[in-house]
């Protein structure tokens, strides 16, 4: 992000490249060596998360250029802390066509556009779900996702059906003290800042599932519309669609597939929408609040017949799910207390904002917590290569 340096007289930041970002992962790879189509990169873990660029750009010709191009955040500030990029390289034909993440607000290329929106979090979020990916990848037939084919995709009406998915998509997506002033920002809790984030192997798939569930119904998808979307015609071991989403996890049995565990979280979703006798906002507030507050949990066990996810021998017997993925939480995430984790935080965004940057964002929180409506500086729009602008999303 731009710092407001006191001491510094400049510092280079890390310039993103396409193949640095995943679904909800601001860090998916990092350069090891090597120039253009020969370079080598490696993944990163989540329990080890770092940026690791192959370039770097001072922090003053970013701030130059950014003067003319201010994004808003997901609290709605006048101070831009992160955004919403997306991977402009893809294919209708991969596994997953929309690739996009919250970053901070450092640097991109060219080929990891940036959006403009008041709901960064929310926006990749969106845009990260099967029901987005699934009607992207039926609209683009090149190798490039331009916006010219995103302005044409449809978002729910208003991000206000979506805003209990803000509170996931952060946790996805931030994993890591470089989202220090959105942390601070969100709102402190009672529990440790590391606690929140989703890491493992098991909290990403329960997440990604919840979050795919809240976008299908936010969309006003019915339970086979849902199914089809993700599935096909056929079950989730075999499928004739060449372009379908049941390829996501086929190393794995399928019980533990984000596919087949999206079905169901969004059959469970129905039900408690059902239950609250069709209202959707009642419905995704019990959805949320089940389980002693923790919302859907994975199920201990999955029988794949149950959701028309299989006709085998093998879909017909109860399988183990959720003890076969492991805790949901790195012991490290548990050792540091809720006090001295957030005063970390605090420090992490106080480095990372610089001493005035800091001052504005804990006068934007004593407003906001004033009940005080922080006022927004006018943002320029974004200028399109055809002379035009981007239109507001949402």
């Amino acid at each position: 992000m731009v710092m407001c340096e006191d001491r510094v007289e400049d510092v280079a930041l890390p310039l993103y490249e396409g193949r640095m970002i995943g679904q909800f992962d601001f860090s998916q790879k990092g350069w090891v060596s090597g120039k253009g189509r020969s370079a080598v990169w490696r993944d990163i873990p989540w329990e080890r998360k770092q940026i690791e660029p192959q370039y770097l750009m001072s922090a003053d010709t970013y701030r130059s250029s950014l003067a003319d191009h201010t994004s808003g955040d997901s609290i709605g500030s006048s101070s831009p802390i992160l955004r919403t990029a997306f991977m402009d390289v893809t294919s209708a034909t991969n596994s997953r066509t929309v690739i996009a993440s919250c970053v901070p607000m450092n640097p991109c290329g060219n080929k990891v556009p940036v959006l403009q929106s008041e709901d960064p979090v929310i926006l990749s979020a969106t845009m990260s779900s099967f029901a987005f990916d699934f009607v992207a990848r039926r609209r683009l037939t090149g190798l490039s996702l331009n916006y010219f084919i995103l302005e044409e995709l449809a978002l729910p009406r208003s991000s206000a059906v979506l805003r209990p998915l803000e509170a996931l998509g952060l946790a996805l997506s931030a994993g890591s003290f470089v989202f220090a002033p959105a942390w601070f920002r969100a709102g402190r809790s009672d529990y440790g800042a590391r606690s929140l984030w989703h890491l493992s192997d098991s909290a990403r798939l329960r997440a990604r599932c919840m979050a795919d569930a809240f976008v299908m119904a936010a969309y006003g998808l019915s339970g086979e519309d849902a199914r089809f979307l993700v599935i096909g015609d056929g079950v989730i071991a075999a499928t004739a669609d060449p372009k379908g989403f049941w390829r996501i996890d086929k190393d794995k049995i399928p019980e533990l597939r984000h596919p087949a565990l999206s079905i169901v979280a969004f059959r469970d979703l129905e039900e408690k929408i059902h239950e609250c006798g069709g209202d959707r906002n009642a419905g995704i507030e019990a959805f949320l609040s089940q389980n002693e507050g923790e919302g859907w949990m994975l199920p201990e066990t999955l029988r794949l017949a149950d959701y028309g996810l299989g006709d085998d021998k093998h879909a017909e017997q109860p399988q183990p799910v959720a003890s076969r993925l492991g805790p949901r939480l790195f012991g490290w995430q548990l050792v540091q207390g809720a006090e001295e984790s957030w005063r970390e935080c605090h420090l992490h965004a106080r480095n990372l904002l610089g001493e005035c940057g800091y001052r504005e964002l804990l006068d934007e929180i004593a407003a906001r917590d004033r009940g005080e409506q922080p006022s927004r500086a006018e943002q320029p729009p974004t200028s399109l290569p055809d002379g035009g602008t981007q239109q507001p999303l949402w």
